[in-house]
């Protein structure tokens, strides 16, 4: 199992003013680990004030064509 997140924390706002966004990477899994993910997701959310997060959940294997199309 394996949690990745894409993103810094220092500062809210990206170099030409518009706010940032963070993107957050985790394994599509079942319960109870959806919820520990859930979880997660939510203190993230919380702790990134003035940043925008995006969450990305992969199946297995990743579908990397659908991966580069969400972070674009």
């Amino acid at each position: 199992m394996a949690f990745l997140l894409v993103g810094g924390w220092s500062g809210a706002v990206a170099k030409d003013g518009a706010p940032r966004v963070v993107a957050v990477l985790y394994p599509e899994t079942e319960a109870p680990y959806r919820q520990i993910f859930a979880e997660i997701l939510d203190g993230i959310q919380r702790g990134a004030t003035g940043e925008t997060v995006r969450s990305y959940a992969l199946s297995e294997p990743p579908d990397a064509a659908g991966l580069r199309q969400w972070l674009d």
